[in-house]
């Protein structure tokens, strides 16, 4: 699907966040997207060129349904609560003596 499609299936999307560069971008999308919430990159192309990533200065946008945007902050905070219960280690890790 690409992401004329997914503009036409909702009414309005707003900005969700904004990730530090594109591969972070890519990853909270595909984040969102396993959980059935579409997200977009604004300005993925620019990015893909090779401009520099502060052509964005406050981030790369990601971009959400509207009526989606309340799950998809949780979806957010569900993985940063993760990763800060984590300590950023895997749960195979040894614990450290």
């Amino acid at each position: 699907m690409n992401a004329d499609d997914v503009k036409d299936d909702f009414h309005e999307f707003v900005v969700l966040t904004h990730a530090r560069n594109l591969p972070e971008a890519e990853f909270f999308q595909g984040l969102l997207e396993a959980r059935d919430i579409p997200a977009l990159i604004e300005g993925e192309a620019t990015e893909v060129i090779g401009l520099p990533g502060s052509v964005f200065s406050g981030g790369v946008p990601i971009l959400v349904p509207d009526e989606l945007l309340d799950e998809a902050r949780a979806v957010l905070a569900d993985h940063a609560g993760a990763t800060e219960t984590s300590g950023g280690h895997d749960e195979d890790d040894p614990p450290e003596e």
